[in-house]
């Protein structure tokens, strides 16, 4: 995740439970990042960046993460983490790809802005489509 432009660039990161995520100042001015997971308000980490500055963290556990700088109050951006195999963003469609996926029952976790929905689906063989939310 980058600083640029005076905001968290990408604005929402998926991240798996214990992979590097580096968190870069791109600009010629000082920042922080401060991470707190949404659910618990925990405080994963808070650290300045320097210009140029780069500083990599692993989450632990699975969950929402709010990304702020306490400097510049207006950049904000979040970080999911999951522990699951199929996880991805949607575009701005709300169009999303799962690539090989076993046929089985799963439970879909939505996350949209500080809503989130849970939805039992059900991927047979060959399935290509799923819908999502109210229907």
């Amino acid at each position: 995740m980058d600083q640029l432009g005076m905001e968290f660039l990408p604005p929402v990161l998926l991240a798996v439970v214990d992979q590097p995520v580096n968190f870069h100042n791109g600009e010629d001015v000082l920042h922080n990042v401060r991470v707190y997971n949404i659910d618990t308000q925990e405080t994963a980490f808070n650290i300045s960046t320097p210009i140029g500055g780069t500083y990599e963290h692993r989450f632990d556990t699975a969950g929402t993460y709010r990304v702020a700088c306490d400097i510049h109050p207006a950049m904000g951006a979040s970080v999911v983490v999951t522990s699951t195999p199929h996880a991805t963003v949607a575009d701005r469609a709300g169009n999303f790809t799962f690539n090989e996926v076993e046929p089985g029952n799963y439970t879909a976790v939505v996350h949209a802005g500080q809503s989130r929905t849970r939805q039992a689906v059900t991927i047979s063989a060959g399935t290509t489509e799923l819908s999502l939310g109210n229907n």
